[in-house]
Protein backbone atom coordinates (compact mmCIF):
# COMPACT_ATOMS: atom_id res chain seq x y z
CA UNK A 1 0.00 0.00 0.00
CA UNK A 2 1.26 3.61 -0.43
CA UNK A 3 1.71 5.95 2.32
CA UNK A 4 -0.28 9.82 1.24
CA UNK A 5 2.72 11.76 2.17
CA UNK A 6 1.51 15.58 1.12
CA UNK A 7 4.81 16.44 1.88
CA UNK A 8 6.77 15.11 -1.26
CA UNK A 9 3.94 16.35 -3.60
CA UNK A 10 4.35 19.37 -5.27
CA UNK A 11 3.40 21.73 -8.19
CA UNK A 12 0.24 22.87 -9.43
CA UNK A 13 -1.52 19.63 -9.31
CA UNK A 14 -0.91 19.53 -5.25
CA UNK A 15 -3.11 22.84 -5.76
CA UNK A 16 -5.55 21.75 -8.03
CA UNK A 17 -6.48 18.62 -6.43
CA UNK A 18 -6.97 20.70 -3.44
CA UNK A 19 -8.80 23.29 -4.85
CA UNK A 20 -11.53 20.57 -6.57
CA UNK A 21 -11.44 18.79 -3.24
CA UNK A 22 -12.98 21.85 -1.33
CA UNK A 23 -14.84 22.46 -3.84
CA UNK A 24 -16.59 19.10 -4.26
CA UNK A 25 -16.99 18.92 -0.57
CA UNK A 26 -18.58 22.88 -0.19
CA UNK A 27 -21.06 21.78 -3.62
CA UNK A 28 -21.68 18.16 -1.76
CA UNK A 29 -22.50 20.29 1.54
CA UNK A 30 -24.94 22.70 0.21
CA UNK A 31 -26.64 20.16 -2.04
CA UNK A 32 -26.92 17.78 1.26
CA UNK A 33 -27.89 20.48 3.94
CA UNK A 34 -29.54 23.09 2.23
CA UNK A 35 -30.78 21.49 -1.10
CA UNK A 36 -28.98 23.66 -3.31
CA UNK A 37 -27.42 22.21 -6.53
CA UNK A 38 -25.40 23.41 -8.81
CA UNK A 39 -25.62 21.41 -12.24
CA UNK A 40 -22.60 19.81 -13.06
CA UNK A 41 -20.35 20.94 -10.52
CA UNK A 42 -19.61 18.13 -8.16
CA UNK A 43 -18.53 15.25 -10.83
CA UNK A 44 -16.76 17.26 -12.61
CA UNK A 45 -15.10 18.80 -9.23
CA UNK A 46 -14.57 15.40 -7.85
CA UNK A 47 -13.05 14.13 -11.30
CA UNK A 48 -10.72 16.58 -11.05
CA UNK A 49 -9.62 15.17 -7.46
CA UNK A 50 -9.69 12.12 -9.00
CA UNK A 51 -7.38 12.84 -11.80
CA UNK A 52 -4.86 14.89 -9.37
CA UNK A 53 -4.72 11.91 -7.14
CA UNK A 54 -4.10 9.35 -9.75
CA UNK A 55 -1.11 11.68 -11.44
CA UNK A 56 0.32 11.55 -8.18
CA UNK A 57 -0.10 7.49 -8.74
CA UNK A 58 1.48 7.68 -11.16
CA UNK A 59 4.25 9.99 -10.40
CA UNK A 60 4.78 7.14 -7.59
CA UNK A 61 5.07 4.01 -9.88
CA UNK A 62 7.23 5.73 -11.72
CA UNK A 63 9.60 5.34 -8.55
CA UNK A 64 8.28 2.63 -7.01
CA UNK A 65 7.47 0.21 -10.08
CA UNK A 66 4.67 -1.03 -7.94
CA UNK A 67 1.49 -2.84 -9.28
CA UNK A 68 -0.61 -1.18 -7.51
CA UNK A 69 0.01 1.98 -8.02
CA UNK A 70 -0.58 1.69 -11.82
CA UNK A 71 -3.41 0.12 -11.25
CA UNK A 72 -4.94 2.77 -8.95
CA UNK A 73 -3.31 5.53 -11.33
CA UNK A 74 -5.62 4.46 -14.01
CA UNK A 75 -8.25 3.82 -12.15
CA UNK A 76 -8.47 7.31 -10.64
CA UNK A 77 -7.42 9.11 -13.69
CA UNK A 78 -10.29 6.96 -15.45
CA UNK A 79 -12.78 8.24 -12.71
CA UNK A 80 -12.01 11.78 -14.03
CA UNK A 81 -13.57 10.72 -17.05
CA UNK A 82 -16.78 9.50 -15.92
CA UNK A 83 -16.80 12.47 -13.82
CA UNK A 84 -16.50 14.85 -16.78
CA UNK A 85 -18.84 12.87 -18.47
CA UNK A 86 -21.61 12.98 -15.63
CA UNK A 87 -20.94 16.80 -15.06
CA UNK A 88 -21.52 18.09 -18.41
CA UNK A 89 -24.68 15.45 -19.06
CA UNK A 90 -26.15 16.98 -15.50
CA UNK A 91 -25.20 20.59 -16.86
CA UNK A 92 -26.68 19.68 -20.06
CA UNK A 93 -29.93 18.29 -18.90
CA UNK A 94 -30.41 21.26 -16.78
CA UNK A 95 -29.54 23.99 -19.51
CA UNK A 96 -32.31 21.58 -22.24
CA UNK A 97 -34.89 21.57 -19.16
CA UNK A 98 -34.79 25.32 -18.95
CA UNK A 99 -35.23 26.08 -22.59
CA UNK A 100 -38.30 23.49 -22.44
CA UNK A 101 -39.92 25.37 -20.12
Amino acid sequence: MSNFNMSEWKGRTKILTLVAAIIALVAGALTVFFNITIPGLTPIAVGITAFGLGLKELNEFKETQGKFELVLGITLIATFGLGLYAGILQFNHYIFSLVRM
